[in-house]
This record gives C-alpha cells, structure tokens and sequence, in this order.
C-alpha cells in the first residue's frame, strides 16, 4: 500500500478490514445482550418469554454482519454493501434492530473503506 507522509511504517491491510471486524463485534454482542439480558419488566429474558427459537431470529443480524468476512476479496465490496443494506432495513423495520444499528453503520463505514481501494 505505501506509507503515509510522516509515517515511517508501510500501511498494510484495507481501511475498510478493522470497520469489518468492529461490526461483526459489535453484532456479537447486541445478539447477546438481547439473548441473556432481561429485557421485559418481570425479569424475563428473550429466551424465556419465546423460548429458544427465538436465537435463530437474532442470528439473522449476526449473520449478516459476519457475512462479508467470509467472501474473497474481489466481492468484498459488494457484500458488504449488500449485508449493510439489509441490516439497515432490519434495524428499522424490526423491533429489536436498533440493538444492531451500531453494526450497521460501521459496515457502512468499511464498505467506503473497501470502495477507497482501487486493487479491491
């Protein structure tokens, strides 16, 4: 890649990796705090009002997020776009998405990271 002007170390890696990374985090852990955490005025949890069904409708956010750490490079760009746009949709059509708009927005942030490197 280069090095950065007053920077004496090579930049390695794409600016879009470590925003990749920090929404596949940050997934993982709306996706627990709203399986283990009570949520409702009793003191239920997720999993006890719905029973443990209800993990494979958190996964579906998780998943996406995770999703464009699992392509090439060459379509990195594409789904990461891709899984932000529909994490996007889901955060504000459902009810629990807001846990995962942080997500969102940083696979927004590394999709213009992926979309700043021309070999990509």
């Amino acid at each position: 890649m280069g090095t950065v002007e007053g920077w004496p170390y090579p930049v390695t890696g794409s600016p879009g990796r470590g925003a990749l990374f920090a929404a596949a985090a940050t997934a993982l852990l709306a996706a627990l705090v709203l399986l283990v955490a009570p949520l409702y005025s009793s003191g239920r949890t997720l999993i006890d009002a719905n029973g443990p069904g209800i993990a494979w409708v958190i996964a579906v956010p998780l998943i996406l997020a995770l999703l464009p750490l699992g392509v090439p490079a060459r379509a990195r760009f594409a789904a990461t776009w891709a899984a932000a746009t529909m994490l996007l949709l889901m955060c504000f059509f459902s009810s629990a998405g807001i846990f995962f708009l942080p997500a969102a927005i940083l696979l927004v942030v590394a999709a213009y990271g992926f979309r700043a490197q021309p070999d990509l």
